[in-house]
Formats: C-alpha cells, sequence, structure tokens
C-alpha cells in the first residue's frame, strides 16, 4: 500500500470491494496497519456487528491492535 494521496484512494477502492474478504500485504512501515484500522471502522461503524473480522499473526499483533483500537473508542471499551 502506497503512502500519502493515494493511500485514501486506495482505502476507498478497498472500502468499496464488492467482494468480503480483503487481503492486505506489503513491505514494514506501508501503512497496513492503518487501512485495517480504518476498515474496521469503517464496517464497526455501520452499526453492524460481526461484519468485519482482523486476523493476526500471533498474540503480541493482536494486543498491539486491541490497544490501538481502544485508543479510538470514546468510552475505551
Amino acid at each position: 500500500m502506497e503512502r500519502g494521496e493515494s493511500q485514501n484512494g486506495l482505502l476507498e477502492k478497498i472500502l468499496s470491494a464488492p467482494r468480503p474478504v480483503v487481503l492486505l500485504r506489503g513491505p514494514a512501515a506501508a501503512g497496513k496497519t492503518a487501512a485495517a484500522l480504518a476498515m474496521y471502522r469503517h464496517f464497526a461503524g455501520n452499526g453492524a456487528a460481526g461484519r468485519c473480522l482482523l486476523l493476526v499473526p500471533n498474540a503480541p499483533a493482536a494486543a498491539h491492535l486491541r490497544r490501538k483500537l481502544l485508543a479510538f473508542s470514546k468510552a475505551g471499551v
């Protein structure tokens, strides 16, 4: 995933994809986590529970994403 202005366009393209599964891959510091969190917030914000599932490679990565998601939560839950 590219950084900058093209990242916003790419994220919009991903969010409007007709397929329910999106695989994000790329080199380190390419913006994969930011894109995954934006997609999660987009689909979770629609009130449609269970529409987004994030798969991570290990427990430390899960804890990292959990902390990032909680940072965006007004209630902290």
